[in-house]
């Protein structure tokens, strides 16, 4: 990931970059993943008091974060030694904000930094959905185009599913804790414009079959399994039941909003109406 990201962030928004934010918490020694150009890094820092030691492959980014950070790491979180380099620290919060989807290997990433974490540690990350309305709509009419940021950003190597992203974080041998998301209203961001009622027919479909087509991004807040198990399977359809009962306010800093909330319940319903409850409880082998 070569870009240099730069961009301000506004506490009232309530967008994923605050509600990623939110989960970290106040005064957390954290691991900053990809701090790009220290967007994130200046309000952890500034506004929550956290320490932070950041990982950026981007030299010049890194110039830019380094007054937040205590120390950066110039090299990739794929290929650096995290056990030369850090020399057994260990982190309350290991934080990938919009990075693990820039990543060849997401999966070998998150395993590498769990020994990192402190007891009762976290990873806490953002992931961009593949499955956003506007995605799906583009792909519906042939079009798939890349562009200089967003969900198709032309950095990304990886794109994730609702389901992607519990197996992912399932498969590393964390439990999450917290699936939240963000989201965007497409009409109000002018990202299209239904050009009649066979475009509204469309959009009224994905609508209807995707709860998650109107989710940007997911935010997840994950600790080490403890229970462990070699029952994959298993393992995945309690993060599912865990994921649909996760709180989508933080537990420290309060920074989600009643709307976010309504949103997200509103997600999680949809799930519940399309029977994936009773197909994971028949995964688990509960009647």
């Amino acid at each position: 990931m070569d870009k240099s990201y730069t961009y301000e962030i506004s506490l009232d928004d309530d967008g994923a970059a605050v509600r990623t934010l939110s989960l970290v918490g106040q005064g957390k020694s954290v691991l900053e993943i990809g701090c790009a150009s220290g967007s994130q890094s200046k309000i952890l820092n500034s506004r929550m008091g956290c320490t932070i030691t950041a990982i950026e492959v981007n030299p010049e980014a890194a110039e830019h974060a380094k007054p937040y950070c205590k120390r950066i790491i110039l090299d990739s979180i794929e290929k650096v030694d995290l056990d030369t380099c850090l020399s057994g620290e260990k982190f309350d919060v290991v934080l990938f904000a919009d990075v693990l989807e820039h990543l060849y290997d997401p999966l070998a990433a998150l395993r590498k930094v769990i020994p990192h974490l402190r007891e009762g540690g976290r990873v806490v990350a953002s992931i961009p959905n593949i499955a956003q309305i506007s995605v799906i709509y583009d792909l519906i009419y042939g079009k798939f185009e890349y562009t200089q940021t967003g969900i198709l950003d032309d950095t990304h190597i990886r794109f994730f599913t609702r389901r992607s992203v519990v197996d992912l974080f399932t498969k590393a041998g964390l439990s999450i804790n917290c699936l939240d998301r963000g989201t965007i209203e497409i009409e109000r961001e002018n990202v299209y414009y239904p050009k009649d009622d066979r475009d509204r027919a469309v959009i009224d479909f994905i609508r209807t079959h995707n709860p998650e087509c109107m989710t940007s991004h997911f935010i997840v807040e994950a600790s080490i399994d403890k229970i462990g198990g070699d029952n994959l399977k298993l393992r995945q359809a309690q993060a599912e039941l865990r994921s649909l009962e996760g709180l989508a306010l933080a537990k420290e800093g309060g920074l989600c909003s009643q709307e976010s909330r309504a949103r997200k319940m509103s997600a999680d319903l949809a799930w519940l109406q399309l029977g994936i409850v009773p197909r994971i409880l028949r995964r688990l082998g509960i009647k």
